[in-house]
């Protein structure tokens, strides 16, 4: 089972946090979530929080990239995600590292302080 919170803190800097299964259901809502956060607050900075007991995308899901994608990604000035060292990879490709207009870095989860430093100059 996935658990994903999405919080807007107050210094223009949205936090996402997941643990267990991604599913393409819980996927699509925390995209939305943001996108929400995203039209009430203006461009933001967001951290992904890859939790110890995150294991797996659900496999054979729809990940389609859609206009909502495209909001968010002119939105967003800076993409920080944090997590174990076995998900480095495969998390910068997913969320597309190098091919998008903002820069993300890969962080050990316990580097938390220094992403937050590193998203907010």
């Amino acid at each position: 089972m996935m658990t994903v919170t999405v919080d807007f803190e107050a210094n223009q800097l949205l936090v996402l946090r997941g643990s267990g299964i991604l599913t393409h259901e819980e996927f699509t809502q925390s995209k939305q979530a943001v996108a929400a956060l995203l039209k009430q607050h203006g461009k933001l900075a967001i951290m992904i929080v890859i939790e110890e007991d995150f294991s797996q995308l659900q496999e054979l899901a729809d990940w389609h990239d859609t206009e909502l994608d495209a909001f968010i990604q002119q939105h967003v000035t800076s993409l920080a995600i944090l997590g174990s060292e076995k998900w480095s990879a495969a998390a910068q490709l997913f969320f597309l590292s190098g091919l998008v207009a903002f820069p993300i870095k890969y962080f050990p989860l316990a580097h938390e302080p220094l992403a937050r430093a590193w998203l907010m100059p």
